[in-house]
């Protein structure tokens, strides 16, 4: 058992999942650290497939490590009890465990990986991007430009956010951090319309979607009102001229009549300014 544990925890470590999940099947937990192996296999894989059963299955293996008599002051036992936490999406709570062996653990990239992105997780991502752009390790790099870029949308740097797009050479992350982009800006509205339009419009180069052409036009038509809004205002000082222009580019490529027809009524009106 304790060989089979071993090799387990070996496989974590290169990031192989499914090899340590099959190694562990049978496994029957008798021990802080075959509960701690399982309840991590468990949340992997609870995270990569949104299996609710696993997530369960991860937090009663933390939950008996963290509650135990005999570890629940120890390190293993603290990171258990916040690995639970999290997995019940008490952040908070999780956060007041990290911070008590921050000082042990505060410069290991396991740790911060996990406080970042409690810490993201809880609404904080100020605090939240401070620690996960302190990750070295290349292991994390997979899953870690998509917190960033969290990080960067709800904290009103949007140029960070595209620059981590554009940087992107993995076609399926860049998907995802299109999607990322085009959905959180469309949901916060205003001036990020903007940034919403340009997903959009590079998801639909991407992949021919009805969806992504109904977000690019919503998206344009969005900007375009807020930038009429904030104009009606007395004293408004902002200049939209370039990006209206963006996105009458934007909207003339979509090749459709609406799109057309709208980027028409952007210009007419940008023009006029």
């Amino acid at each position: 058992p304790e060989a089979k544990l071993n090799l387990a925890i070996y496989y974590l470590r290169l990031g192989e999942i499914d090899a340590a999940a099959e190694l562990m099947e049978e496994f029957e937990a008798n021990s802080p650290e075959s509960h701690i192996v399982l309840g991590t296999i468990h949340a992997e894989i609870g995270q990569m497939t949104g299996s609710e059963e696993d997530i369960q299955r991860s937090q009663k293996h933390f939950d008996v490590v963290g509650n135990s008599p005999n570890e629940c002051d120890t390190i293993p036992g603290r990171l258990s009890m916040a690995s639970s936490l999290f997995l019940q999406q008490n952040y908070n709570d999780a956060i007041e465990v990290f911070d008590s062996v921050k000082r042990i653990l505060g410069n290991t990239d396991d740790f911060k990986w996990n406080y970042g992105v409690c810490l993201a997780a809880s609404g904080n991502y100020e605090d939240g991007l401070d620690v996960l752009m302190t990750l070295s390790q290349e292991s994390f790099k997979s899953d870690l430009s998509m917190w960033i870029a969290k990080c960067y949308i709800m904290t009103n740097n949007p140029e960070s956010a595209w620059g981590l797009y554009l940087n992107t050479n993995d076609p399926e992350k860049e998907l995802d951090l299109l999607m990322l982009i085009a959905e959180e800006y469309y949901k916060l509205g205003g001036f990020q319309f903007f940034y919403a339009a340009k997903a959009f419009s590079s998801l639909l180069k991407l992949e021919e979607s009805t969806s992504f052409m109904d977000g690019a036009i919503g998206a344009s038509v969005g900007y375009f009102r807020h930038c009429t809004y904030v104009k009606s205002q007395r004293n408004a000082s902002e200049n939209f001229s370039e990006k209206l222009a963006e996105i009458v580019d934007m909207l003339v490529k979509l090749e459709s009549p609406k799109s057309t027809r709208i980027a028409g009524v952007i210009s007419t009106w940008n023009d006029n300014q």
